[in-house]
């Protein structure tokens, strides 16, 4: 052995270089290996320890994930609803039977405002039938009427001022003139009976006399005979059978009275001016 080293000592000085090196890695990489074994030991027994915990974890996560997939999210906006306050019941509120609301009042219907008038003397009396003027009708009456014009006595006093009132107020104007409703009402005011226009006679010429000198003429009958066109003494002497038969057609309930009263004979005597002998006749 020794000679082989004698004979050879390069190539046993390589070997033995080479075989301390070598020892003297193997020797320096122990440790390493030691602590890599302690490292591994480690991490596997961190790994081992572990991973049931994340598994447990990763389980509660997919049941969490699962609940909340199942369970919608509440919106963001909503707001809860204010709680409405509960009002206590009085002790009237407690009666079993509810009692009846009573009925509204029916409300006041408003008077219909008068229709105005015209400004004329009232009428004092019955109203007459004033559909006995020739011109006034039904309905021209019943204005009349609404207008305050109802008896004759009333129109036989008007003059032009109440005509002309009057008149603004008759859907005809004119009608009082033109069928002269104040000459027929001062005949049939004072009881006479109104025709087609007046009696056929010859007219009185002159100043009216006072025609209750003849004995049987009134106050009363002098307007309607006035009313006629009868006005002096010397137009009733002068009348014939026929003057007197016309002029009595419109007397009404004093017809007759010319022939009983014997107006002609009367109306003779004072037309003369024969008074004494008229008062002997006939007296005062």
């Amino acid at each position: 052995m020794l000679s082989l080293i004698t004979a050879n000592p390069i190539p046993f000085i390589i070997a033995l270089i080479i075989g301390l090196a070598t020892a003297w890695w193997i020797w320096g990489r122990t440790p390493d290996v030691e602590a890599d074994y302690d490292a591994d030991s480690d991490a596997d027994h961190e790994t081992n320890y572990t991973a049931p915990a994340a598994a447990a974890a990763a389980t509660g996560a997919a049941a969490a994930a699962t609940t909340s997939a199942a369970e919608p999210a509440p919106p963001k906006d909503l707001k809860p609803e204010p709680a409405v306050p509960v009002k206590p019941l009085a002790v009237a509120e407690l009666d079993t039977e509810p009692k009846p609301k009573a009925k509204p009042k029916a409300k006041a219907t408003p008077k219909a405002a008068s229709k105005p008038k015209p400004k004329i003397a009232a009428a004092v009396g019955k109203p007459d039938d004033l559909t006995r003027i020739k011109g006034i009708g039904p309905q021209l009456n019943d204005l009349c009427l609404s207008l305050g014009v109802s008896r004759f006595d009333q129109i036989a006093k008007w003059k032009k001022a109440d005509i002309a009132e009057v008149d603004q107020y008759l859907k005809m104007k004119g009608r009082i003139d033109r069928d002269d409703w104040v000459g027929q009402a001062k005949i049939l005011a004072a009881g006479g009976t109104v025709s087609e226009g007046k009696p056929k006679i010859a007219a009185a010429v002159g100043k009216p006399d006072d025609l209750k000198k003849v004995k049987g003429i009134g106050p009363k009958l002098e307007k309607l005979c006035n009313s006629l066109g009868v006005k002096r003494w010397d137009q009733i002497a002068a009348w014939k059978a026929a003057d007197v038969k016309e002029v009595d057609g419109y007397l009404g309930s004093f017809k007759g009275r010319i022939q009983r009263d014997e107006w002609v004979k009367q109306a003779k005597l004072l037309a003369k001016g024969d008074f004494d002998g008229h008062v002997k006749q006939y007296g005062k």
